[in-house]
C-alpha cells in the first residue's frame, strides 16, 4: 500500500451526525464453545461416577472450552453495547469498558493500520484515545459469510480527520497517520 487509503485522502462530506456500532457477530462459535465445555464436563462427571477415575486431560479440556466460551461471550457482550457517536461537537466512543469523548479541537491524530482483513483505526487526544476495527468480511465457501468490525468505520476515520482539521496522511512504518499541525496543539 504505497498511497494512503482513499477514505483518508478524500473523506467526502461528513454527515451532521451519525451513530455507528460494530456489526453483530455470528454467535455459533460461542454456542459451540459452551456446548463443548458442557459435554466435556458431563463426560468427566460420568467417567468419575462410573469408573471412579477419569483421564487427567478431560477436566482441563472442559476448562479450556469454558474459558473460550466465556471470552467469546464477553467479547460479544461488549460489541453489542459499543457505539461511536459522530456529531457537530465531536466524537464519542462508548463501551462497557471505556467512555471517551473528544471535541474536534482535542483530537491530535488518527491512525489507520491496515490488516489482513479490514484495518484498525486509532483516534488519539492529549491523554487518551480509542480504537476500533473497520468492517471485514470473510467467506467460507459460497454460502457462509462472517463480518466483524464497524460498518462504515473507514469512512468514519476520514470524517474525523476532516472535522478535526488534521493534516494529510503520512506513512509511518506499516500505518497511515493524520496529525494536527504542531503550532495548533
Amino acid at each position: 500500500m504505497h498511497e494512503p487509503p482513499l477514505f483518508l485522502r478524500k473523506p467526502g462530506t461528513p454527515p451532521a451526525a451519525a451513530t455507528l456500532r460494530p456489526v453483530p457477530t455470528d454467535r455459533r462459535g460461542e454456542a459451540i464453545a459452551w456446548v463443548c465445555a458442557l459435554g466435556a464436563g458431563l463426560a468427566a462427571l460420568a467417567l468419575r461416577w462410573g469408573f471412579g477415575s477419569l483421564p487427567p486431560f478431560l477436566p482441563l479440556l472442559a476448562l479450556a472450552f469454558g474459558l473460550a466460551g466465556g471470552v467469546i461471550s464477553f467479547g460479544n457482550w461488549v460489541d453489542r453495547r459499543t457505539t461511536i457517536h459522530f456529531g457537530p461537537q465531536g466524537v464519542a466512543f462508548e463501551s462497557p469498558l471505556r467512555r471517551v469523548h473528544f471535541a474536534w479541537e482535542e483530537i491530535r491524530e488518527v491512525w489507520y493500520i491496515p490488516g489482513w482483513r479490514g484495518g484498525r483505526v486509532v483516534v488519539r487526544g492529549r491523554d487518551c484515545g480509542f480504537q476500533y476495527r473497520t468492517l471485514a468480511e470473510l467467506s467460507l465457501g459460497t454460502s457462509r459469510r462472517f463480518a466483524f468490525g464497524v460498518e462504515g468505520g473507514d469512512r468514519l476515520a476520514g470524517w474525523i480527520r476532516a472535522r478535526a482539521g488534521l493534516g494529510e496522511p503520512e506513512r509511518e512504518e506499516r500505518a497511515w497517520v493524520c496529525r494536527r499541525a504542531v503550532d495548533s496543539l
